[in-house]
This record gives C-alpha cells, structure tokens and sequence, in this order.
C-alpha cells in the first residue's frame, strides 16, 4: 500500500486483511487478532469486533493493525461483510463509500 495512514487506500486495503482473516481465507487465527463481539442484538453486522484495552503507557499499541481496524470495520453494514468472494467484498466496500462517501469515516480516530 502506498497511501498514508487513514487514507481511503489503506483502510480499504485495511478492511480487506480483516474480511479475509475473519472469513478463514488467512492462515491467521482471528482470536489472536481480535475480541469478537458474540452479542447478536447489536446494531450492524455480527463480525463486530472490539479493541483490546490499552494500558496508558502502551499507547504506541493503538497504530497496531488489530487495534486501528476496529473503528472502519465496524461501520461496515451487513450486506458488506457477508460477501461470499474477496472480490465481491471489495465491491461491495467500494460500493458503500461511493453511495455513502468515504466522510463516513471522518471522525472515526483512524
């Protein structure tokens, strides 16, 4: 990736390294990554994932890819994370920013 930090070309890359760990297409275990969310009455999609609490001096943590993800993936409707192929999941993503503008993540800390 070549883009800077926060910018639509990496958290898109971003988002595509979860999709792919989070559907078993890495040969990377998700629970060494991420605190899955197993509540199924939240809003959004049910691969809601949370951070891992920061102890004030590990503050370098929150740049770690497990950590800076969590914001931009959970924004991510339903319809978007359940695509069956990586292709069809980028698509889909694409699809979201360009009918919702990528300003859906404006704020989110990334």
């Amino acid at each position: 990736m070549s883009g800077s930090p926060g910018s639509q070309e990496t958290v898109r890359g971003d988002m595509i390294e979860v999709f792919k760990i989070l559907h078993g297409l890495e040969d990377i275990n998700p629970d060494n990554l991420f605190v899955m969310s197993h509540n199924t009455e939240t809003r959004g999609h049910h691969f809601k994932i949370f951070k891992k609490r920061l102890n004030k001096g590990l503050n370098i943590r929150k740049n770690f890819f497990s950590q800076r993800v969590v914001n931009a993936w959970n924004t991510l409707p339903q319809e978007v994370v359940n695509a069956p192929t990586t292709n069809q999941f980028k698509s889909n993503i694409d699809q979201f920013w360009k009918e919702n503008g990528y300003g859906v993540l404006k704020g989110l800390n990334l």
